[in-house]
């Protein structure tokens, strides 16, 4: 946590009022915001699906984003739409679980943020990419949410599909040195749990046991 302290030291605030509002250890809101570094890699589970289309495909020339949250059905009753107005930061609506930085949503400037998780082998003590993602949420422009994701000593990464009011598209495969911006070009943009870059894939851990999260991905294109 020391780096997200340096970079990023209002998020770390927040999981420190999460703990006292909810009164538990602020160690063990820390371990709950880092869990995905140290046990979702090894179970490699495969879950969200992340779409957005704009003017160019709907019919009233509306921009949609949409986000599949594929995760264990134990965790249902925890779940949460955040409504917040930060200080100094844009204010936004997100989903999240309990005791974790909110980071699916959209904020007041038009810019809204779809995360995928994937699994690169070059993970390393950093920012954990949570806190990344939070980082994200509170961008103004499209350009800084892309350089949000992409800041250095992070951890590892998501994938981060961003989206702007203006119809603008990027998915940003992100690990934990490497990086792949791809922009959506043809009305749509879609991805899901596995790299798509070639060099993403050089750092993809058992891409062999993602056939669901290609399948989703071929379905989201289909639509």
């Amino acid at each position: 946590m020391p780096f997200a302290e340096e970079r990023y030291p209002q998020y770390v605030d927040e999981m420190r009022g999460m703990a006292e509002g909810a009164n538990v250890d602020f160690d063990d809101v820390v371990a709950l915001n880092v869990m995905e570094a140290v046990t979702m890699d090894a179970l490699h589970l495969t879950r969200c699906t992340s779409f957005a289309v704009n003017e160019q495909r709907t019919a009233d020339g509306h921009v949609l984003a949409a986000h599949n949250e594929d995760w264990v059905p134990e965790d249902e009753d925890d779940t949460y739409v955040i409504s917040a107005r930060p200080k100094d930061e844009p204010p936004f609506l997100a989903m999240t679980y309990g005791g974790l930085l909110p980071n699916v949503g959209f904020n007041a400037y038009g810019i809204a943020q779809l995360i995928d998780s994937v699994y690169p082998t070059d993970s390393r003590i950093g920012i954990p990419r949570l806190v990344v993602a939070r980082a994200v949420l509170a961008s103004r422009r499209i350009s800084g949410a892309i350089g949000r994701a992409l800041i250095p000593h992070r951890a590892a990464g998501y994938n981060h599909l961003i989206v702007h009011e203006s119809g603008e598209m990027y998915s940003i495969e992100v690990s934990a040195r490497r990086f792949e911006i791809h922009h959506g070009t043809d009305g749509y943009i879609a991805h899901t749990n596995h790299y798509l870059a070639s060099h993403m894939k050089e750092v993809e851990s058992d891409p062999e046991e993602l056939i669901s999260s290609r399948v989703r991905y071929f379905r989201a294109n289909r639509l």
